[in-house]
């Protein structure tokens, strides 16, 4: 019931689910190399949206660096 959750259930293709995370999340757009790691990633068995923001969650880019 999140809003970043009802974002997602609108999104139709897979890469319009990564950019809503990484704008949600990131501030910003998914980078080329953002891009070729989602695209190995959907190569896979299905990725959950929670696995990616997981992971996005614990990156350097988002600790708060005082």
């Amino acid at each position: 019931t999140s809003l970043l959750g009802r974002q997602l259930r609108r999104c139709g293709e897979r890469g319009e689910r990564w950019e809503a995370v990484y704008l949600a999340l990131l501030t910003r757009q998914p980078t080329a190399n953002d891009d070729e790691i989602l695209r190995d990633l959907e190569a896979g068995p299905p990725a959950p949206a929670a696995d990616v923001i997981w992971a996005l969650l614990n990156s350097p880019e988002f600790f708060f660096i005082p």
